[in-house]
């Protein structure tokens, strides 16, 4: 007994020794949409179409809309924030009372697939944020995934399928204008050049 208490003793130390502690995992942080907001980690709540559906769905219902199977919808995606929250930078409180609420606002497009054992919305995120070192816009076009800091405000339905590449080509052209003019010559971030302002010209495009 005790030379089996013995082996036993022996083995943990061997195996201890040989296998490694893991290394302290921690969080990575993410730039926040709004470009003049502070870095911080926002949950993305699915990668899957489906659940991009319900929040598509979510927000339909509030304005009495039911999606189509087969059509194409457009929303505002909006960046929420904790009640009681009133920003100081003009831009962004320029965005916030024109939208009830939202810090930085995107535009997503896509279209509404149902079968008999599910139903999608396989969209497309089209926004415009800072660069990391905040002299510059830039754009970015994704799949749609909802986001624990953001959520869908109906817009309408959309032409049919969206040419993503022309909306992207339009964002860029904004960012052309967006991009000069401003302090020193570079970025413009005003109540007339943000976030909205580049969500309007591409709304324009896919408003059906």
């Amino acid at each position: 007994m005790k030379f089996l208490l013995f082996l036993t003793f022996c083995c943990t130390i061997v195996f201890g020794a040989i296998i490694p502690s893991p290394p302290d995992l921690k969080p990575s942080t993410a730039m926040a949409d709004d470009p003049t907001g502070p870095l911080q980690l926002h949950k993305l709540l699915s990668r899957g179409s489906s659940d991009a559906y319900k929040e598509a769905k979510r927000a339909a219902s509030k304005e009495d809309v039911t999606l189509e199977n087969g059509e194409y919808y457009y929303f505002m995606s909006c960046n929420t924030v904790r009640a009681g929250f009133t920003p100081s930078e003009p831009a962004v409180k320029y965005v916030f009372d024109q939208t009830g609420g939202c810090t930085h606002v995107a535009l997503v497009v896509g279209k509404i697939t149902k079968t008999s054992w599910t139903k999608k919305f396989e969209a497309t995120y089209l926004n415009v944020s800072d660069s990391p070192g905040g002299t510059a816009w830039k754009q970015s076009v994704n799949d749609y995934s909802p986001r624990s800091n953001q959520k869908l405000i109906y817009g309408g339905k959309a032409v049919w399928n969206p040419d993503i590449d022309s909306l992207s080509t339009a964002g860029n052209n904004w960012l052309r204008q967006a991009n000069v003019g401003g302090p020193g010559g570079g970025r413009q971030y005003s109540p007339s050049m943000n976030c909205l302002n580049y969500y309007y010209d591409l709304r324009d495009m896919v408003a059906a």
